[in-house]
């Protein structure tokens, strides 16, 4: 019976793993050694963008074909832009993983949603709401808010402790 049981739940989680994979495909955008760190990002197209501090400081894009056709990246020194080629909703499409640990500025032109993956470590960011987006990020730094006349601004902060090992900080 619990061999059966085993048997079973095994090819359920292979047809599940397979059905939610299939049709996703995944890009990496190349960077050579000669481009800097990412320190501005300007987003134009109305996406899912989540900020990782990982360790290789590579653009990844996980989505469907069309989502992989119709949306680009570009990135001009330390300069990334998110374009889609198609005024569309992408955010059910797919998801851009973009490094954060040079990160000083963010600029959103569309309905984006961006979001951190964990807590950003970063002494200041700046954000640039210009469209009817949603930001969820957690950092243990500042974050400066900038609003254009055309949309309003409704946020939360909470404070978190910071480590003692965070000198940037403890200097102000």
């Amino acid at each position: 019976m619990k061999k059966n049981f085993l048997v079973t739940f095994v090819f359920m989680m292979s047809v599940m793993y397979s059905s939610f994979s299939a049709g996703l495909e995944k890009k990496t955008l190349s960077n050579s050694s000669k481009d800097p760190a990412i320190t501005s990002l300007v987003i134009n197209a109305d996406v899912n963008i989540v900020l990782v501090t990982d360790g290789d400081q590579l653009v990844h894009m996980i989505g469907d074909a069309a989502f992989m056709e119709q949306v680009s990246c570009k990135q001009t020194g330390s300069n990334l832009v998110v374009n889609s080629f198609k005024n569309k909703n992408w955010k059910n499409k797919g998801v851009i993983y973009i490094p954060a640990n040079s990160l000083k500025s963010i600029r959103i032109n569309n309905a984006a949603y961006v979001r951190s993956a964990a807590p950003l470590i970063m002494p200041k960011l700046d954000i640039e709401v210009n469209g009817s987006c949603k930001v969820s990020v957690l950092t243990w730094g500042k974050v400066n808010l900038v609003k254009t006349d055309e949309y309003e601004i409704e946020y939360n902060v909470r404070k978190i402790p910071l480590p003692e090992s965070f000198a940037w900080e403890r200097k102000k």
